[in-house]
């Protein structure tokens, strides 16, 4: 009996491709957890934009980064999926998937301008926020003007006063991490001729 030989993808770093959804598989080494809520919030976002953005893979039809919008296209009962094909390898693949998720945590949006470009949607009949990602309260509070999109700082992970350390916490809000080391320079600098130092957390 002669059976017919599985075709293997053959993919071209650089190229931009439209593939079966079960072709492109993902990574079982990926770290990134995505929750229920967050795969309803893609189909919502997929159902009124579709796919916009291609998902990364590596040469083998492997996921870099995408596997969220994989799981929630497989949901949607999407066939096909358009792919950006990397030409990362072993390390750098999984280097490049995390800092894909983390540097994405740095940024925060301007509300004001966020307000502005929204409006046109809110006055759309039937609008749904979630295919935007937000939640309702987030919503509300965003319409509201009280919404703040820089990620909150737990008090608990700074630190305490110290009486025997002689040590002071001060907080100060709405500093980027990329710019904590240009921070501690200024302050470091304004306790300079001091018996004090300072240190960020």
């Amino acid at each position: 009996m002669i059976s017919k030989r599985a075709t293997r993808l053959k993919l071209v770093a650089g190229e931009t491709i439209t593939l079966p959804i079960d072709k492109v598989l993902p990574d079982p080494a990926n770290e990134t957890v995505h929750p229920e809520r967050q795969i309803e919030m893609l189909r919502g976002s997929l159902r009124k934009f579709g796919q916009q953005k291609a998902v990364l893979i590596d040469t083998k039809g492997i996921l870099i980064c995408g596997h969220g919008v994989r799981e929630a296209m497989l949901a949607e009962d999407m066939v096909d999926i358009r792919c950006e094909v990397s030409g990362l390898t072993a390390v750098d693949q999984a280097g490049y998937r995390v800092a894909d998720n983390q540097l994405n945590k740095l940024s925060f949006f301007d509300e004001e301008i966020l307000r502005a470009n929204l409006a046109p949607l809110v006055r759309e009949a039937g609008f749904d926020s979630e295919v935007l990602g937000f939640e309702s309260a987030e919503w509300e509070q965003l319409l509201a003007g009280t919404w703040n999109s820089k990620p909150a700082i737990d008090p608990d992970t700074i630190g305490d006063y110290d009486p025997n350390a002689e040590t002071f916490v001060i907080k100060i809000v709405g500093v980027k991490a990329v710019d904590r080391d240009r921070v501690l320079q200024l302050v470091t600098k304004a306790l300079k001729g001091t018996e004090y130092e300072a240190e960020s957390y």
